[in-house]
């Protein structure tokens, strides 16, 4: 039930991988920053922002914020998706998908901390960044020790307080 690395570097399986999901999240925050300046600067008329203008930059706020969601979620299943295969195409540092208090929260603000030492660190084309150590808990999924007959994501650095559905 524990991720299992394997002994020699595996192939990348999984499609969008988590670094382009990672990388999609980020452009997606980008274009919707875009436009809702760009539906304020249209909509403002002499300084003032017309009740339309407000109306459609609130719109575009919305779709800004689902397709945020969307992005996260995107993401957090293609990393799940490698880790559970021994590898990762991504080495953030702090950062989470999920849409839940982090178990040290407010003192982290809501940070979870990441350790790839333990797994395959993969570029895109397969080309190994980094083996994974010997001595290191591999990030993924584990029994949790803080619920009983659940698994916990496990970070490689701390548990996350992420529950996945089974």
């Amino acid at each position: 039930m524990t991720p299992v690395v394997p002994g020699t570097a595996p192939a990348v399986a999984v499609s969008p991988t988590a670094r382009r999901a990672l990388r999609d999240r980020w452009l997606t925050a980008g274009a919707a920053a875009v436009a809702v300046a760009v539906a304020m600067v249209t909509g403002a008329d002499g300084g003032r922002l017309s009740l339309g203008a407000v109306a459609t930059m609130l719109a575009v706020a919305a779709v800004g914020v689902v397709a945020m969601i969307a992005t996260a979620r995107r993401w957090g299943r293609a990393q799940l998706a490698e880790l559970q295969l021994g590898y990762t195409t991504t080495r953030f540092v702090h950062g989470r998908w999920w849409f839940a208090p982090a178990p040290d929260a407010p003192i982290t603000l809501g940070k979870i901390q990441w350790d790839w030492s333990g797994t395959w660190v993969l570029a895109e084309d397969g080309t190994v960044v980094s083996a994974p150590s010997p001595d290191a808990d591999p990030p993924g999924l584990y029994p949790s020790p803080n619920r009983p007959g659940a698994v916990e994501l496990w970070t490689g650095h701390q548990w996350s307080g992420h529950f996945p559905d089974a």
